[in-house]
């Protein structure tokens, strides 16, 4: 009877596990703190809203398991406490989605020379709101 028990135990634990979390991070950068509006945008705060109505209505991503940070949001710390919160929360075989809408750079972009140096030649890197263009120092 006991060893029943357990193998429904061990099944029914299974069955729960089938349906994996869906956890995501949306991120839309359409203003940003320097350069005086040179460098806004005006897509991203639309793109993760109509993302997050996309991943709710259409792929059954829970409301509270989708995360939007947009605009003065967006800061490198804001983003990386929403990503560690999100890693804290999944499970093993849950499904994570980070999206990023807003200027990327690359050692290569003449915009942000002053902190190319920290990117490397091989990589890019995404640009928060907050992003310092003074300084490598000031950007990491």
């Amino acid at each position: 009877m006991i060893r029943g028990w357990l193998i429904f135990l061990f099944f029914a634990s299974c069955a729960f596990r089938i349906q994996a979390g869906q956890y995501a991070v949306l991120v839309g950068v359409s203003k940003y703190s320097a350069g005086a509006g040179r460098f806004d945008l005006e897509g991203p705060k639309y793109d993760v809203v109509s993302l997050k109505r996309v991943l709710t209505s259409r792929y059954s991503f829970p409301e509270k398991n989708v995360v939007v940070l947009t605009n003065e949001f967006a800061t490198k710390s804001g983003i990386l406490e929403a990503l560690r919160a999100l890693v804290r929360s999944a499970q093993p075989g849950d499904f994570l989605l980070f999206y990023f809408s807003g200027h990327g750079t690359s050692a290569f972009d003449k915009n942000t020379r002053p902190v190319a140096s920290s990117i490397g030649p091989n990589s890019g890197a995404l640009v928060p709101y907050d992003l310092d263009l003074r300084s490598a120092e000031a950007a990491s």
